[in-house]
Parts: C-alpha cells; structure tokens; sequence
C-alpha cells in the first residue's frame, strides 16, 4: 500500500506541475485545454502501466486505488474534455451579450441534472461512505446489480471500459470531482461575464478589419504555421474562422465551418480562396484509406 501512495503522489505532483505550466503559457482556453487533455491522458496511461507491473496484494489496497487513487487523474481528464467541448461551442459574438450568459447557465443546469440524477451515489461521495466499497471500487464483484438486494445504478463504462483497470464507479466518482470544479468554473465565467460584458464598436462593414481577416486567412490556407513550421491541425483551423466569425448584413447567422464552404458569394475573393484551399487541404480526412494489399473478402449480406 504505501508504494502505491508513493508512486501515486510523485505522478500527482508531476501531472499537476505540467497542467500548471500549461494553463500558464496557454494563450486562451482553447490552448491550455487541448494541451491538459494530452498531459492528463498521458499520466493514466502511467498510472495503467504502473498497475499492470505491480498488482494489488489486497482488496483493500483495490478499492483505494480504484476509489482515491484513479479518480484524482481521471478527473482531470474529465474536466479539460468538458471543457473543451464547452469551449468549442461557446457563443463568440460579443454583440450578442446574453446569449453568452444563457449558454453558461445552461451548462451549469446540466451538470446540476448530472449531479441530482445521480444523486444517491454523489451523497455517498460527498459524505466519503464506505460501506459499498467492496462492491464499488472491485473490479469483478460477484453481483454487480444489487448491494444487500438493493439495485444499483450501473454506469454503462463498467461493461465497456479496461476491465483491468477500472470498475465503472471509479469513473462516476471522476466524473463527480471533475463537475465540481467543472461548476465552479463556469459560474466564474458567468459572474465575469455578468460584471464585465464585451462591448463592440458598431460599423457598418460586416467584416470588420479586412486586411486583418485576410491575413489570417492567408495563415489559415497554408498548412503550416508560418512562424513555428508545424503543421495546423483542424481544431487550429476551426479556432482561426470561429474566432474571427462574422455576420453578413441582416440577421446575424451562424458562421460555422461545415455551412462555410456553402455560403461563400458574399466572401472577399481573397478570403473565398483561402476557403477553397482549405476545403482541399481537409479532403484527406475523409477520404478512405488502404490498409492493406489483402483481397476484401465480400459478405453476402452486403453484396
């Protein structure tokens, strides 16, 4: 037991450094998640080697790992996932101040209904039980279904996940540890927002400061970055056009990536161009793929 807390510790502090120096350098939510999802997932993968070499002697030294131990780097996993998805779909228009407020309310609604809905065991985390332990935290228990002939929730990833390393409930108490501060960190965005709301000049150009756009654009239809020399990835692309997104006269639309390449007659043909480029550049990545030279064996059913 005390190796496993040894080694636990020492990957935390390590894992929480590299998160630290992450959020520091990161230039905006978008940077710092993506890069926590990498660190985070990178550490479990640690953590799972570490498990395989030494087995649990006890099945008490089981449930602390499966209960404390796993749950405190899964979360963070957890959260940055979370919070990318949150960022991703995050109302950018700044005109459009309280769409902004009721996106980050409906998002602390939802982790409230995740919470309440699962409410009997989110007691049990919180008020630190452990009298299902044995029944929680072990990865093959004898009954799944029922504690004392009572039935249990049963989160749908103790079928599907690592049968080795995870028992389902270390998962939902993850998920716990990460919408708390998953919560706390929205309702902070929320209070800023409330105190401090964006505020734009109007202009009668839809698109603001062309030469602006137009330059990174002209970024954006290269494949590389022109300062680093690494290659753009999609989420980089979709970062670029979603936070440079803007409206064309009348009501305000959506300017997403998918109905971009659809609406183009009222884009600068410089920045049409660069839309083109783009549209061949993501091509490879649906497109199919040979994975062998093997002759495709051919069912029947699909004939």
């Amino acid at each position: 037991m005390e190796a496993l807390k040894t080694f636990s510790l020492t990957l935390l502090n390590q894992m929480e450094e590299e998160l630290l120096s992450s959020r520091i350098t990161g230039n905006d939510a978008w940077d710092w998640t993506k890069a926590s999802i990498t660190i985070s997932a990178g550490y479990l993968v640690k953590l799972r080697t570490y498990i395989s070499a030494h087995p649990f002697k006890k099945r008490s030294e089981e449930v602390f790992f499966f209960k404390k131990v796993k749950p405190l780097f899964l979360s963070q996993l957890i959260f940055f996932s979370e919070l990318w998805n949150i960022e991703s779909a995050r109302p950018l228009d700044p005109r459009n101040h309280d769409l902004l407020v009721g996106y980050l309310w409906a998002e602390i609604n939802k982790i409230e209904e995740f919470l309440i809905s699962n409410s009997f065991l989110y007691e049990y985390y919180k008020d630190q039980e452990a009298y299902m332990d044995f029944k929680l935290f072990v990865r093959h228990p004898s009954d799944r279904f029922h504690f004392c002939n009572i039935p249990l929730k049963v989160p749908p990833v103790a079928f599907y996940g690592d049968p080795e390393f995870s028992t389902g409930y270390d998962y939902l108490f993850a998920q716990f540890k990460a919408y708390e501060a998953l919560k706390q960190h929205l309702l902070t965005e929320y209070e800023k927002v409330q105190l401090y709301p964006e505020t734009v000049e109007e202009t009668d150009d839809p698109f603001g400061d062309f030469d602006e756009i137009a330059r990174l654009f002209e970024k954006v239809a290269s494949p590389f970055l022109h300062n680093t020399g690494n290659a753009l990835s999609r989420q980089d692309i979709s970062f670029i056009l979603r936070k440079w997104r803007l409206y064309p006269p009348g009501k305000p639309t959506e300017f997403v990536i998918h109905s971009l390449f659809k609406e183009t007659d009222y884009l600068p043909a410089r920045i049409r161009e660069a839309v083109f480029c783009l549209n061949k550049l993501w091509q490879a990545e649906i497109a199919d793929v040979d994975y062998g030279d093997d002759q495709e064996e051919k069912h029947p059913i699909f004939m």
